[in-house]
């Protein structure tokens, strides 16, 4: 746990004096959100049934952009080989990656969040805990895939290849988070809703396992 904190303290002290990844996402997630909120204006009547999924395709595609400058930057400046050969393990190197990317898509969400409500006018956080709960869980498996994905599509020519893997497998997610927060709006939580966060737990651990069995592996040339 030390040298995944050293590798989550190592990307923030970048991230803080280069400003790369962050600012952007914040800025593309308030232009999509400000799209899709004249979308959901233009929604007659019940706006409930697609503001959630709306929301969590808002921070999947302004996610998109620190999930694939993760390991692009490291590849560009040669950094990742040298960091591969400290005596940190390569699931230790990805954990710590997924962490700040997990901080970085939280932050977005925290500011989506509030504008989403105010377009809609639906009041996402009547269950703030629950709301949490969705929230974490689906951020998680968010970066564990992205962090994986990034990592192969940063040594690929093909520029298209992050959006290309991501998006197919990142889908499912998509509709279970927004599905439990579209439900958060309701009277009663149904059995839907624990089905729909017993799928983001499991979502998240099988790519976390994965990512941390397979990077080793996808860094090699």
């Amino acid at each position: 746990m030390t040298k995944v904190a050293w590798i989550v303290w190592k990307d923030l002290v970048s991230e803080l004096r280069g400003r790369r990844a962050l600012p952007i996402t914040l800025a593309l997630g308030w232009i999509v959100a400000f799209f899709f909120g004249i979308v959901i204006s233009r929604i007659p009547g019940e706006k409930r049934q697609v503001v959630a999924i709306l929301y969590w395709l808002a921070i999947c595609v302004a996610g998109v952009a620190p999930l694939g400058w993760s390991f692009a930057s490291e590849r560009e400046e040669g950094c990742l080989e040298g960091l591969l050969l400290y005596p940190v393990s390569p699931g230790a190197v990805y954990l710590g990656k997924v962490i700040v990317n997990t901080m970085f898509i939280g932050a977005l969400e925290c500011v989506l969040l509030p504008l989403f409500c105010a377009y809609s006018g639906e009041w996402l956080l009547a269950r703030p805990w629950h709301m949490l709960g969705v929230g974490g869980l689906a951020t998680v498996g968010i970066s564990a895939v992205g962090t994986l994905i990034g990592t192969v599509a940063s040594g690929a020519r093909h520029g298209g290849l992050m959006a290309l893997l991501f998006w197919p497998l990142i889908i499912p997610l998509v509709v279970a988070a927004a599905e439990a927060t579209r439900q958060l709006a309701t009277p009663d939580l149904g059995p839907q809703w624990w089905l729909c966060i017993r799928f983001l737990g499991a979502f998240a651990t099988i790519f976390l396992v994965a990512g941390t069995t397979l990077f080793e592996f996808v860094t090699e040339e």
